[in-house]
């Protein structure tokens, strides 16, 4: 019989503010004092909802090509072996 993967955390799906950044490569919105862009999406602000992001989206008007894009962080998972 074989072991499912266990899932301790859960998976987060979060909205986040993004734009094309240098060469091509996207950036999103994140705070380290004042609102910034970074081209780590794991220090990006995560927005639960779409309204929020889109409601913070208006502080950077005039900035070109942004988007609000939904973004999936999977859990650790850890795989039991059968036997171990």
């Amino acid at each position: 019989m074989s072991q499912e993967l266990i899932d301790p955390v859960r998976d987060e799906v979060a909205w986040l503010i993004e734009r094309d950044g240098a060469n091509g490569r996207p950036e999103w919105v994140f705070n380290d004092g004042v609102f910034n862009f970074t081209p780590n999406p794991h220090r990006a602000i995560r927005f639960s909802r779409r309204e929020d992001a889109e409601m913070i989206c208006h502080i950077f008007e005039g900035e070109p090509g942004l988007k609000i894009t939904e973004h999936m962080w999977l859990a650790s998972r850890a795989v039991i072996k059968e036997g171990q």
